[in-house]
């Protein structure tokens, strides 16, 4: 139950929790953000045809390691600019 719970988590699909024995839903991909009340402007970086294509192809890899390996290759990491205290933060 446990291992079967995992396997399709990790591809994405429904599963009942095996702990709490809840139903957990499918993941599904939300429409795009077009608004201009967006703080980036990332949503132009990718059309919706290409933002169905990663998430497939992110969850139609079978490993929970190999998806993490996916994320890693296709992350930019960037320095932080300016950092706030306590004190700064709104």
């Amino acid at each position: 139950m446990k291992k079967m719970a995992r396997t399709l988590r990790t591809e994405g699909k429904a599963y009942l929790s095996p702990f709490l024995r809840k139903q957990v839903p499918q993941r599904i991909m939300k429409p795009q953000c077009d608004s201009q009340k967006c703080k980036n402007d990332d949503y132009k970086l990718f059309t919706e045809e290409e933002c169905h294509e990663i998430f497939h192809a992110f969850y139609n890899i079978q490993s929970l390691q190999l998806q993490r390996e996916f994320v890693v290759r296709h992350i930019n990491e960037n320095d932080v600019k300016k950092r706030r205290t306590a004190a700064q933060s709104p």
